[in-house]
């Protein structure tokens, strides 16, 4: 989205190739991007700051409960890339005690001020994945 300076992408899989893929690209967007020299009009946590899973149906399809333990591989995956792992924040089902997205990003400075300008302050305690020190270059992913 060349107004926001950002995209977006949709997988669609198993529960396996969507964690896969999705821990791949974060990989590939870290590896070129860095988000203290990055500009924005949209508010951002983190290089990669949102993957969202969710099921594509419910009869016979993937049920909330599999789309929560993709959540949980994919933010498993970021916080142990390459070594250095990226902090995440998980939220909804993926979250044991079902934080909102909305309440996710409230421990960070996504709604503040700074929101724009790549601030990646973060409540250390809010990391439930990875590194509890952020890297302002890789910032933070919100997960779930």
């Amino acid at each position: 989205d060349e107004h926001y300076n950002r995209c977006s992408f949709v997988i669609a899989g198993s529960g396996p190739s969507v964690a896969h893929t999705a821990v791949a690209l974060a990989s590939s967007a870290l590896e070129q991007i860095d988000l203290s020299s990055h500009s924005s009009s949209h508010p951002r946590i983190g290089v990669v700051d949102h993957i969202s899973i969710a099921p594509l149906a419910d009869e016979g399809g993937v049920h909330l409960e599999e789309a929560a333990a993709t959540a949980l591989s994919v933010g498993e995956g970021l916080a142990g890339m390459g070594g250095v792992g990226l902090p995440v924040l998980l939220y909804g089902a993926a979250h044991p005690e079902g934080r909102t997205l909305a309440q996710t990003r409230r421990l960070t400075s996504y709604f503040t001020k700074d929101g724009c300008s790549g601030d990646t302050a973060v409540e250390p305690t809010a990391i439930d994945l990875g590194p509890k020190e952020v890297d302002p270059s890789r910032g933070v992913c919100c997960c779930g």
